[in-house]
C-alpha cells in the first residue's frame, strides 16, 4: 500500500510541476487521498494486531501494550501517512469541470450535509458539499 501512495504521489508532483489542467490535478490529489487513506488504515490495523484481541476487551493491557516498541512504530507510521493526507491541498483545488450552469453573482451554491462514520477508527465526520 505504502507503494501506490508513493506512485500516486510521484504522479500528483508530476502533474503539479506541468501545470497540468485543475480536473487532472484534482483527480490525482483524490487518488493520492485514497491511496494515503487506505494506507494509514492498514498501519492503524497493524497496529491493533500487534495489540492482539485482548487489547479489545482489556483497557488496562491495551494501554501496556501501546507502551511497547513495536506498536509505537506502526502508530508512528500511522500518524505519518494521516499528517501527510491532512496536509495535501486537494481541498483548495478547482473540482472537476461542472455542467456549466452559471450561478447569480452573490448566490451561494445549495449545500447537503453528509456523515461519514469509521467503526475501525472509531470517527465521525461531518462533510458539507457544495451541489
Amino acid at each position: 500500500m505504502l507503494a501506490a501512495a508513493s506512485d500516486a504521489e510521484q504522479a500528483y508532483r508530476r502533474a503539479q510541476a506541468t501545470a497540468a489542467p485543475g480536473d487532472e490535478q484534482y483527480r490525482l490529489a483524490s487518488t493520492l487521498i485514497d491511496a494515503l487513506t487506505d494506507a494509514m488504515r492498514a498501519a492503524y490495523a497493524a497496529e491493533r494486531a500487534e495489540i492482539g484481541p485482548r487489547g479489545y476487551d482489556d483497557r488496562i493491557y491495551r494501554r501496556k501494550a501501546k507502551a511497547t516498541s513495536a506498536v509505537h512504530a506502526w502508530t508512528d507510521e500511522a500518524e505519518r501517512l494521516l499528517t501527510l493526507r491532512e496536509d495535501l491541498p486537494a481541498h483548495r483545488l478547482p473540482g472537476p469541470a461542472r455542467d456549466g450552469r452559471a450561478r447569480r453573482p452573490g448566490s451561494q451554491a445549495p449545500r447537503r450535509a453528509m456523515i461519514l462514520a469509521d467503526r475501525e477508527s472509531r470517527t465521525v465526520c461531518l462533510l458539507l458539499l457544495n451541489v
